[in-house]
């Protein structure tokens, strides 16, 4: 009887164990899952200097030893003719950008093509300074053509296909990189079709009136009241 309760104890106490060891790893594995859910939130968005729009990584000017990324041509030049005003905001974006700002990649760095999330490859380290694990192909021949690029060529051909826009402009859910209007130079991703056909009726005219959420709605507010100044005043929904 005495074995008996023994052998009992000594199984009830291995459990015990097993249990003070599995049960905390796996409470580790959630917390470490929802902290980097969590992070992904609140990493820092990329805005342009001149806009404070989205930027696509394609476009930028050197400052400061470094780089400042744009949403569009004429931003670039905006800024290149007088980088005065827009230092705040350029210091700004180098801070985000080294603290880990999210991006995403929209197409295939060596080809353009639709990139496949099956073909992807880890991101050297210290090739961006951005929130970038990994970087996806279209097929395996162009993963291992761009793994034999230096870091510059590298960098300059996966910057082209990188945006910091993550929200649709319409109602602020998550982009579908394969969804997108060409404007003014620059490429805007969208949720859905539905909402590109919106945008293609009256381009202007939406990116005018849009609520807060995608990081559109100041910039355009700035460009109307500044043509306000030129010639016409701005109307009521542009001030």
């Amino acid at each position: 009887m005495m074995k008996t309760w023994v052998r009992s104890g000594m199984i009830l106490s291995a459990a015990a164990l097993l249990m003070c060891v599995v049960v905390p790893a796996y409470g580790g594995e959630e917390k470490e899952k929802a902290e980097g859910e969590k992070a992904a939130i609140e990493s820092p968005v990329i805005k342009c200097p001149v806009s404070g729009r989205p930027v696509q990584l394609a476009l930028s000017a050197e400052y400061k030893e470094g780089k400042v990324y744009f949403c569009c041509p004429a931003c670039v030049e905006k800024f290149k003719s007088d980088s005065e005003p827009f230092a705040e905001a350029a210091d700004a974006q180098l801070k985000a950008i080294g603290a880990g700002a999210k991006v995403n990649q929209f197409a295939c760095p060596m080809c353009s093509k639709p990139h496949k999330t099956a073909v992807k490859r880890p991101l050297k380290k210290g090739l961006l300074g951005v929130k970038l694990a990994e970087v996806y192909f279209c097929c395996d021949d162009c993963a291992t053509a761009f793994e034999k690029e230096d870091d510059k060529a590298a960098t300059e051909k996966l910057e082209s296909v990188l945006t910091s826009q993550t929200a649709c402009p319409f109602d602020g859910k998550p982009i579908d990189v394969e969804v997108s209007a060409e404007y003014k130079g620059r490429k805007i991703f969208f949720c859905c079709k539905d909402c590109v056909k919106e945008f293609e009726k009256d381009k202007d005219g939406v990116l005018a009136k849009l609520k807060d959420g995608a990081g559109f709605t100041g910039g355009i507010k700035a460009e109307k009241a500044e043509e306000g100044k030129k010639g016409e005043p701005a109307t009521e929904d542009e001030k």
